[in-house]
């Protein structure tokens, strides 16, 4: 239940505040958060969420419950998030919202869903799944979106986008 804004919980719209503060921004697509910015990140919100009535099973706001426990396993360097067990509850839940919502009001919700796989993404393999050099129009593309990210620019960035996928279909 509930709006995926969880507009109505205080509780719940300072920690869509905190997340786009700290990671909903263009500029955290390309990096990973520091370590120290991620600690802070993991307590502030931990303490935000002790404020929720003992008991309270999160069904006002799934969305905000969804990053809780997404965030609650930033791992502490790269490759931490692929040894734990510990992942595959709130994964469920995410591929269930990514199945069964649409993506525009995934989007329009404020919640940095997408900003936050990118943060775990980017902290669990760090730069392991980089494209090589020896694959120049991969490397190339990555090169340009790494780019178009830090400069906040959607349109040049869909083109860019369409453009590589372009390319790979004549490939095949």
């Amino acid at each position: 239940g509930g709006d995926l804004g969880c507009g109505s919980s205080a509780i719940w719209t300072k920690v869509k505040y905190q997340l786009n503060s700290s990671i909903g921004s263009w500029s955290s697509c390309h990096a990973p958060l520091p370590r120290h910015d991620a600690e802070y990140l993991v307590i502030s919100l931990g303490e935000e969420l002790e404020r929720l009535p003992e008991g309270h099973d999160n069904s006002d706001c799934a969305m905000g419950a969804l990053h809780a426990q997404l965030v609650a396993r930033i791992p502490e360097g790269p490759g931490a998030l692929s040894s734990s067990s510990s992942i595959r509850s709130p994964l469920a839940l995410l591929l269930r919202f990514l199945r069964e919502m649409s993506w525009p009001a995934l989007l329009k919700s404020g919640w940095p869903l997408f900003a936050l796989l990118s943060q775990l993404q980017m902290l669990a393999k760090g730069s392991d799944d980089m494209p090589s050099e020896t694959d120049v129009v991969t490397f190339q593309y990555y090169q340009d979106l790494k780019r178009l990210l830090k400069e906040g620019k959607p349109d040049p960035l869909a083109k860019r986008g369409a453009v590589f996928l372009e390319t790979q279909g004549k490939k095949t």
